[in-house]
């Protein structure tokens, strides 16, 4: 019984080394993929083409829309609310 009981744990032991070596393999590729992309965005100039932007960052501010007044329109005034 007790040969049994310390066969599980050495198993439990190396099941526990093996997840933690993939765990720290995972997360030291991720964090090499992520510097490789920050540097290459740090490194690139080129501007981003207007053409494939969205309308809404492509447009100047206050250019899309309608433009009001600083008055309400007369339409809102011309009668009273039923």
């Amino acid at each position: 019984m007790a040969d049994k009981r310390a066969l599980e744990e050495v198993q439990l032991q190396r099941e526990k080394a093996a997840l933690q070596r993939a765990q720290d393999r995972i997360a030291l590729r991720y964090r090499e993929e992520r510097e490789q992309r920050a540097a290459e965005t740090r490194d690139s100039d080129a501007q981003t083409d207007s053409t494939t932007m969205p309308k809404s960052v492509r447009e100047l501010p206050r250019s899309a829309g309608p433009q009001g007044g600083g008055e309400p329109s007369a339409e809102a005034h011309s009668a009273p609310a039923n």
